[in-house]
Formats: C-alpha cells, sequence, structure tokens
C-alpha cells in the first residue's frame, strides 16, 4: 500500500506495513497498529475511530465508582 493524504500529530506511531488512507488523520499520541481506513480520525492505543474511542475514555474514569457499586450490589445480595 501508500501513504497519500493523510494527517498525523506530534508523536503519532504507525507499525510498519501498514496503509493509512486517504484522508485519515491520526490524532497526537495516537499508535496504528493495524490499517487505518481513509476518512477515518483515530485516537489512543491502540488507535480506534474517535467516537469509539472517547466512549472508552468515558467509561474508564467511571471505572472506580462502578467498581465500588458492584461491591455493594454483591454484598447486598449475600
Amino acid at each position: 500500500g501508500r501513504v497519500v493524504g493523510h494527517q498525523g500529530a506530534a508523536q503519532v506511531g504507525v507499525a510498519d506495513h501498514l496503509t493509512v488512507g486517504d484522508r485519515a488523520v491520526l490524532a497526537a499520541k495516537t499508535g496504528a497498529t493495524g490499517h487505518v481506513p481513509a476518512d477515518t480520525r483515530m485516537l489512543g492505543y491502540p488507535a480506534r475511530p474517535e467516537g469509539h474511542q472517547k466512549r472508552v475514555w468515558v467509561v474508564q474514569d467511571q471505572l472506580p465508582e462502578m467498581r465500588k457499586d458492584l461491591k455493594r450490589i454483591k454484598a447486598a445480595l449475600g
């Protein structure tokens, strides 16, 4: 494949022998470990589509409270 017409911000990493599609955008500190489709915005490591990665980050921030809730539920159930 070839790399044409894409954008990558600072500290972007792309593994060897991957194709970054036309008009793809890799945000800062993104690590692409697989081929990047054309017309996508990728974030994070491993690189994921922007919307998916943002949802992951929101849920990650909620994990400590979710863990406490789960402990309370398990204790209440016996």
